[in-house]
């Protein structure tokens, strides 16, 4: 059991961690849009692997349409990474800064859930902007930062990748929301 679930686990972040490289790699071939709806028949081919998976529930419009919110938003942010490789951004740099999400999350989570961070997490959340610096290679940042400002600016790119973090960020909202609904528990 155990292994089925790593192997599986290890497939997810091989093809997740290879999602952005792949999304640049056609970026110059095919537009934002196109990219997404190759996405999207990419992820239909798995339904046949989960929806076996799938609990069976009364249907509950509130949860149908927080679901349907949470597609808008996530396609939203898809094109948007799409649409930064497609300006010039490096994915080197755009998928560090749009994976900076769950800070995003995190705001929510404090501000509309009410939820409370421990002193580790305050930790976490402080270290995470240096580190996408450092993992991005934009050494310039320690070494000249007026220059790295200069060089990064408010770019088209940088605007796109903003626009998939906020949504991608905000996404948990109506995800949280449609699973209470579904799932009073909150347990998939």
């Amino acid at each position: 059991m155990y292994e089925t679930l790593d192997f599986i686990f290890d497939c997810g972040r091989f093809f997740l961690g290879n999602l952005g490289v792949v999304a640049k790699l056609i970026s110059d071939d095919v537009s934002p849009f196109t990219n997404h709806l190759l996405f999207s028949v990419g992820m239909l081919l798995t339904l046949p692997l989960v929806i076996k998976k799938v609990k069976t529930v009364t249907p509950d419009r509130r949860g149908i349409v927080w679901g349907l919110v949470a597609g808008v938003l996530a396609v939203t942010g898809n094109v948007a990474v799409y649409q930064a490789f497609t300006a010039g951004g490096l994915a080197a740099i755009v998928i560090p800064v749009t994976n900076l999400y769950p800070l995003v999350t995190i705001g929510i989570a404090l501000l509309v859930f009410k939820e409370k961070l421990n002193w580790i997490n305050a930790i976490g959340i402080l270290l995470a902007i240096p580190a996408v610096v450092m993992l991005s290679g934009e050494s310039l940042l320690f070494d000249n930062p007026a220059a790295f400002f200069q060089t990064i600016g408010l770019r088209p790119w940088l605007l796109y990748s903003l626009v998939a973090l906020f949504f991608w960020g905000y996404l948990v909202q109506p995800r949280k929301r449609q699973l209470t609904i579904f799932q009073p528990n909150g347990r998939m």
